[in-house]
């Protein structure tokens, strides 16, 4: 499903919520978003299919916010986490937000479950600030992760950070 939200810049904010990868091209065309965009928002469809959104915000042709579900079996043993990519300008960052590895469950506390959204994203500068929503559970609440890319970088940068439901 994609939504338009109006702006006071020309280009409309765009959200995909839950992309399927055969409808993905035709849910972005015509919006003028740059060429790597494209290329960056197919492959993460075509290798997560846990995506719950896509948010590229107004008057961006080359910046996305994506927020899935993800895991991993590695030599430590299985890891489920939410995953944050940011796409800007042909560089990605990573946040992801680990729930379960090494054989151990870390689930929030009954009352903090939620569900965690993109709220709003925004760029000032080579700065790219994502507001995240927490619906449900005993009470919503809203906090900004923000990723700077004043240093570029060829290779995406990954850092795993306790997951947000996980601390107050």
């Amino acid at each position: 499903m994609i939504t338009h939200s109006s702006s006071r810049r020309t280009t409309a904010q765009i959200e995909i919520s839950t992309p399927q990868e055969r409808d993905l091209l035709r849910q972005l065309a015509g919006q003028g978003l740059s060429p790597p965009l494209i290329i960056f928002l197919k492959a993460v469809v075509k290798r997560h299919k846990g995506i719950r959104k896509i948010n590229i915000p107004s008057g961006e042709d080359s910046v996305a916010a994506v927020l899935l579900c993800a895991g991993n079996l590695s030599e430590k043993g299985l890891e489920i986490y939410d995953e944050l990519q940011i796409f800007f300008h042909g560089q990605t960052m990573i946040e992801r937000w680990q729930w379960w590895a090494d054989g151990g469950v870390c689930l929030p506390e009954k009352e903090k479950i939620g569900t965690l959204e993109i709220g709003k994203v925004k760029v000032i500068g080579r700065v790219v600030s994502v507001v995240l929503k927490v619906s449900g559970g005993k009470d919503a609440r809203e906090f900004v992760r923000e990723f700077d890319f004043s240093n570029p970088s060829s290779e995406p940068s990954v850092s795993m950070i306790p997951h947000p439901l996980l601390v107050s």
